[in-house]
């Protein structure tokens, strides 16, 4: 439609019958704009809720669930559900970090060659595993292998988010009682309380960041969030 004049009262779109889509150019395309919209609902009917274990719209991960699934970049566990408390592992949270980072429409590069014993090209996640190996964000577990199925820590998902934008930090002030300049975990220790000042983590309670603790999908949906700043789907009147 092309018209600069007159008024279009009735707009509806979707897919088309396939026997009227048959009778249109294979390459029509087209845009329309909206100039003025205006809802016929008389009443507020609450934010939509597509997973029936994240309906508490107080929780400080909904709105987080909500975007990375919007956004196509966290998908739920089934149809209706999202299983937040489900951890994360190591081939899914390639796909995940590098859709937050480059966008979902980026498409790797076909695999030729695997970089990994356990990670054949027919992997779906392998050209996201080796955009992330490629980029210097993650390595093997060992003797040639990636361990796809292996789960990840707080600590190591912190590195694994903030490598991808960031070079290593240096600073580590022991911010967390249980992540300290000298220790096991000092090495994480910047990249934590980097992340930690940019407001990405928050400790798991009592001045505590539980670096061993493994990532769930709600954490991870949060660390999304905030690093790669995702646009936030919190509907609400």
């Amino acid at each position: 439609v092309d018209n600069d004049t007159a008024a279009i009262n009735y707009v509806r779109w979707g897919a088309l019958p396939k026997a009227a889509a048959a009778t249109l150019p294979a390459t029509l395309s087209g845009v329309f704009k909206l100039d003025d919209f205006v809802s016929q609902r008389e009443n507020y009917i609450g934010p939509a809720q597509p997973f029936s274990d994240n309906t508490n719209t107080s929780s400080s991960f909904w709105p987080f669930i909500q975007s990375t699934w919007a956004n196509e970049i966290m998908p739920g566990c089934t149809s209706s559900t999202f299983c937040p408390a489900n951890n994360i592992r190591r081939d899914e949270m390639a796909k995940y970090i590098v859709s937050s980072r480059l966008g979902t429409a980026f498409t790797p590069s076909a695999c030729v060659t695997p970089q990994f014993a356990d990670v054949p090209c027919s992997n779906a996640y392998e050209p996201y595993i080796r955009t992330l190996v490629n980029a210097g964000v993650v390595t093997g577990c060992g003797g040639g292998n990636y361990c796809p199925s292996a789960t990840v820590t707080r600590r190591e998902m912190i590195v694994f988010v903030l490598a991808s934008l960031i070079g290593p930090p240096t600073t580590c002030n022991g911010t967390f009682a249980d992540v300290q300049p000298a220790g096991p975990h000092a090495s994480f220790c910047p990249w934590i309380e980097t992340a930690a000042t940019a407001g990405v983590v928050s400790g798991c309670g009592g001045g505590n960041f539980c670096p061993l603790n493994i990532t769930r999908k709600d954490e991870m949906s949060v660390f999304l969030g905030q690093t790669f700043g995702l646009p936030l789907h919190v509907v609400g009147p």
